[in-house]
Parts: structure tokens; sequence; C-alpha cells
């Protein structure tokens, strides 16, 4: 019996409750494990800015190139799928695109029954939790075209030792907002002043008022999932790096990992350590990985990409350095580890 769900349009209005034709299940077997990968990895990043789904067609903006990629899908009687994408995979090879999964992973998230959707529950417990914050304790937030509206920017800054914080899973940081060419610490905010910020800075402070729960804090603290989605919200900016004069750009393209092994002719053991190549000839160097349950970032050369593939838990702390494999271990390692390694790889 297939779920019953809330669909809703362009404008996020909501339209009449029918049944939604299919599944993440579904996705995946259209487009196979690599194309479901890369389109679940635009999904978690935002990159689908619009989607709606007047049956059986699914349309969408995918906020890709400049002036973004219009994309379409339609969904067979039969249970297939036909993809209108103009992108090249379509269009030149006939396959399912990582587009097509990103709006139609857009489209189940919208659509969860909101009694079951735990960012439904989470977003409504955030409103109620601000709501009942003392009055004044937080700024004001307005539309642009608001009466009165001070354009203003929100700068996070990392701590400058937040990669020694990054193991203990608890990074430290600051926020300020710049406006009428002054900064000053959220927490110093004038809460008379209707500020408007982009929807960028909307979205990471949402973000800060969950971790803060309510009133915005100007020396937050970030478990390594919250800094996972203030990486995927800040997609083409930068964050900041107390201590740095730069900021540290979020780029969007990924990156791929290569296992380096190499083993010890004295005693047998052998030597694992990650490798990433980096784009434009940059040379890795202070490297970290903030991994998450399903995706994951690596930070390098004072800039982040996301990673196209994570390790299972199991071998994840190799994440965390050069990683020894005793000599008694290394035919277990070769038998199993290893093959699971290779196939999140390749």
């Amino acid at each position: 019996m297939e779920k019953m769900v809330t669909f809703f349009d362009e404008g996020g209005n909501r339209r009449m409750r029918e049944n939604l034709p299919y599944t993440k299940k579904k996705l995946k077997d259209w487009a196979g494990w690599r194309a479901y990968r890369d389109g679940k990895a635009l999904f978690e990043r935002g990159v689908v800015e619009k989607v709606s789904y007047d049956h059986p067609y699914i349309t969408g903006l995918l906020n890709l190139g400049p002036r973004g990629m219009r994309s379409k899908f339609e969904v067979l009687k039969n249970g297939l799928v036909e993809n209108h994408c103009p992108c090249r995979d379509n269009q030149e090879r006939g396959l399912i695109c990582s587009h097509l999964v990103a709006m139609g992973l857009e489209v189940i998230r919208r659509n969860s029954d909101p009694a079951h959707n735990p960012n439904v529950i989470a977003e409504t417990s955030r409103i109620d939790r601000i709501a009942k914050a003392v009055e004044g304790s937080r700024i004001q937030r307005v539309g642009k075209s608001a009466p009165g509206a001070v354009k203003a920017r929100l700068i996070v800054e990392l701590a400058e030792n937040w990669l020694e914080q990054l193991p203990g899973g608890k990074i430290s940081t600051h926020l300020s907002i710049e406006y009428d060419k002054a900064r000053v610490s959220v927490s110093d905010a004038p809460t008379d002043v209707p500020f408007s910020f982009s929807r960028r800075d909307e979205t990471v402070l949402r973000l800060f008022e969950d971790v803060s729960r309510g009133a915005l804090k100007s020396m937050p603290q970030l478990s390594v999932y919250d800094l996972i989605n203030l990486l995927r919200a800040s997609h083409g900016h930068v964050v900041h790096q107390k201590g740095r004069e730069d900021g540290c750009p979020v780029n969007g393209g990924m990156l791929d990992m290569a296992m380096q092994m190499d083993m010890n002719r004295e005693n047998g053991e052998l030597l694992l350590r990650l490798t990433t190549t980096l784009p434009d000839g940059l040379d890795e160097e202070d490297s970290a990985y903030i991994i998450g349950s399903s995706s994951g970032w690596i930070y390098s050369a004072g800039q982040f990409w996301p990673v196209s593939s994570i390790l299972p838990p199991a071998l994840q702390n190799i994440y965390r350095g050069e990683t020894t494999i005793s000599r008694e271990g290394v035919p277990a390692f070769l038998m199993t580890e290893l093959s699971q390694i290779e196939k999140v790889m390749e």
C-alpha cells in the first residue's frame, strides 16, 4: 500500500493528498548505485531550489551553473521512469542522472507525513522554543523589502584550534553580524533593528537557533553533525577561522579518496593511510576528515570539500590518521575489510 502524503507546489503551498508513486528504493533501482550516490549528495547539499509534483511529472530547479538547471522526469504507469533532464548523461547516454535522483529525494522529503517526519517535528519544536524565549533576547529578522530593513551579513568563525577540537566532537564557534560597516557579536547586536539577511544566512541562523535551543548565542558549540550541516549550507561561500584573515572556501565539487598501504618489512605490520588529490595543483596539508553517518567532508589547504564516499563505521579510525594492522590481523584484513574499502572507493 502506497504512503499517503501532502504535496506542495513550487511556491510551497499545500496541495491535495495523493499517493507518492515511488520510494527511495525505487529511485535507487532506476538510477543504479553510482547515480543514486551522486544524486543523494546533491540533495544533501541543498542543490534543489524548487520542485513540484503534478502527476505524472516532477519538475524542479537545481542550483547548478550561473543560471541554474531546470529538470524534469515522468513516472510511468508501468512503474518505470522517463528522464527529461537536459544534462549530458541523459541526452547523450540515455542514463538516469543524479539530478533526477536529487529532485526525487526532495519530493519525498517535502511530502513526508508531518506526523512522522523528524524534520517537521524538529522545525515545530524550534519555533516553539523561540516563541518562549524572553522578549528582546534575539535579533529581528525581516525580508529585504520590509520597511526600514537593514542589510546585514552573518559571520561564522571556527575557533582557532578547531582542528584539535574535532576529534572530541565539539567545535567552538563565534557568531557576529556585519551591518552599516560595523561588526558586532550576535549577543551585542541591537534588538530594535530589523536586519535583512541572505537566504544562506537565514539557513545558517536557523541552524544555530537549533544548536542554541532558542535565542542565538555568540559562542555556540557545534557537534560534528552540526558542522556538516553548516558546510552544506555554506556551499559557494566561506567559513572563517579565528586568527586567519582569509575565509576558508566551501567547495561543491566532490573529491575521491584513495588508500595507501605499506608493509613494515621488519615486523609484518600493515600501515594504512588515506590520501585525497586536491584540485588545481593544491598540496594536501593540515588535512582533517569530518565524517557523519552518511556523508563527509575533508578540510585541507585551508578549504573544505565534500568527499564522494565514506567508509563503514568499523573502518573509520583510518580518518584520524595512519592506522596500523598487526601482523596477526593482516590476513583477516585482506580477506574482509579490504574488499569493503575497495567497494566504497571504486
